[in-house]
């Protein structure tokens, strides 16, 4: 059954993962500098558009990089009367709707063994992973400021020397300022705004 999912007035193309994508930036230097074996790590999946890309670029640099997306797939409070599933609320789409078609889109794209889905929530999840375990971190779960100071205070610690820990809605203009807050009083300066999307250097 072919879904048609808005967001306001914006629908998704044809064949196109609906989502919120623009960091490919940060995922191509993510997968370049990430040593043979390591560990990506995206929180906050929704449908898999950014998981997707991030799995292909990882499967094709041919290191034995392993991708995690982590998400409740429950949705989210932001979601309330503004992302629409058929005519329907996607908040009440029902337990396994959006699990069930981010899976599908990673298997349509072939890259259903290339991922590992843990479903959670996002800083719980952090406690299947040892310290310095993981290459890179990008934060997109949570869009108030208590629950991404969360996710930062638990993940932060798996990031490896040399590793990344990034996120999304980072800018005022996104609508989310918890996100800025909580990134600033985490890092402070060591916090890079490029684009859409923080960064930090470990």
């Amino acid at each position: 059954m072919e879904l048609v999912i808005e967001h306001g007035q914006v629908v998704a193309p044809p064949g196109e993962i609906f989502g919120w994508f623009d960091w490919e930036e940060l995922y191509d230097r993510a997968v370049e500098s990430a040593p043979p074996g390591s560990a990506l790590v995206e929180l906050g999946v929704f449908f898999g558009c950014s998981l997707a890309y991030l799995a292909r670029k990882a499967k094709d640099a041919n290191k034995g990089l392993r991708v995690y997306g982590v998400d409740t797939w429950k949705g989210s409070p932001e979601f309330d009367g503004s992302v629409w599933v058929n005519d329907m609320p996607i908040n009440d789409t029902g337990p396994g709707f959006l699990l069930g078609s981010c899976y599908a889109n990673l298997a349509e794209r072939g890259l259903a063994n290339d991922v590992i889905l843990i479903v959670s929530d996002s800083a719980d999840a952090a406690s299947l992973f040892k310290d310095e375990a993981v290459h890179m971190v990008f934060v997109d779960a949570a869009h108030d400021e208590a629950g991404v100071a969360r996710d930062i205070a638990a993940w932060r610690s798996r990031v490896k020397p040399g590793g990344i820990m990034a996120g999304h809605d980072y800018r005022e203009s996104d609508g989310f300022p918890g996100v800025k807050a909580a990134v600033d009083a985490a890092f402070g300066d060591a916090v890079k705004g490029v684009g859409s999307w923080w960064e930090v250097q470990f």
